[in-house]
């Protein structure tokens, strides 16, 4: 499978010779564990893009905010809040 240079730098901790990391567990890195590690690779991937996207919230409340920033930011927290634990109840729903 093949990673960009950037991603293998963020995954890097959690490989061990010739395994990876995933929730705890040691994983072989062969071709019986692809899809395996493509998933966790995908899940880390997502989690990268949700990190950014909080610290970018994070980095705009922290800093000098132009008039009605306040307000817009106010919104999008509640709008990712609302998006977030509707998320949540379709997961708990699925694994019901």
């Amino acid at each position: 499978m093949r990673i960009s240079p950037d991603s293998f730098r963020r995954i890097a901790p959690a490989i061990q010779h010739d395994s990876i990391e995933i929730a705890g567990e040691l994983v072989p890195i062969t071709p019986e564990n692809a899809l395996q590690i493509k998933q966790a690779l995908l899940a880390w991937q997502e989690n990268s893009r949700l990190d950014a996207c909080l610290a970018e919230m994070s980095a705009i409340l922290g800093g000098p905010r132009e008039a009605g920033q306040d307000a817009a930011l106010r919104g999008l927290l509640s709008y990712s809040l609302s998006k977030l634990k509707r998320l949540r109840r379709d997961l708990d729903r699925v694994l019901a």
